[in-house]
Order: structure tokens, then sequence, then C-alpha cells
């Protein structure tokens, strides 16, 4: 949303879910599950500080707030690993179908918000220069 590289990282980290869910719906192994969760987790969390960096180096006052929403990000991807494992109450489509919910609603509104600040904050840097 902001630029084009947080474009491609909002497409990518899409991708890897659909994969996930690919891979549970053949029936790989929990094991196989497991290391493609753990990776897309990975990927979250580099995604997150990428963007709350931006956020902090343009001084987002809504950085508060968005932050609360990725930390409910990683609240589902750690319900998702548990789902894998065995653990918790939901099972592994619950925990997929309520990311992939999560994501959808936090690209289209939280990340165009930023989206739209940042496109405005970019604006003016290039005007004082």
């Amino acid at each position: 949303m902001c630029d084009a590289a947080m474009d491609e990282e909002h497409r990518s980290l899409f991708l890897a879910v659909e994969e996930l869910r690919h891979s549970v719906l053949a029936g790989h192994s929990r094991e196989t599950v497991g290391v493609q969760a753990g990776r897309l987790s990975g990927r979250f969390a580099a995604h997150f500080r990428n963007e709350e960096r931006s956020m902090r180096a343009s001084r987002y006052g809504g950085i508060t707030w968005h932050e609360k929403q990725h930390q409910r990000g990683r609240g589902l991807l750690k319900a998702l690993q548990n789902a894998v494992s065995g653990k918790g109450g939901e099972t592994v489509h619950q925990a997929l179908d309520a990311l992939a919910g999560w994501m959808l609603n936090h690209v289209n509104v939280s990340d165009r918000m930023f989206g739209a600040y940042f496109r405005n904050y970019e604006r003016e840097r290039t005007v004082e220069v």
C-alpha cells in the first residue's frame, strides 16, 4: 500500500497462505505443513517489522493502533501453528480461514489508511527538497 515493494510483500504473503492451504488440502504431513507455517510466520514477522519501521520513520499517528492490528495477526499465526501441531481448539482449516480473513481486512483497511498517509508524507518530503 505504501509502495511497490510493500504491495509485493502483501501479494507474496497471500500466495504463501494459499500454498499452505493447498498443502493441507493435499494431505501433506503435519511436519511439512508445520515447516510451511513456521516459514509463513517468519515472513509475516519481517513484513510487520518493515511496515512498522516505515510508520516510525514517517511519524505515522496511527502506529499504536496499527501495531495492535499486527499483534492480532501474530496471535492468529500462533493459533495456526498450534492447530498444525494439534494443540488448541481450532482445526488447521479454521485457523487458516481466520488468518486469511484478518489479512483481507488488514490490507484493505489498516494498510490502505497507512498507505494514504505515507503517500502524502512522501509528497511533502519531495516538495521540501
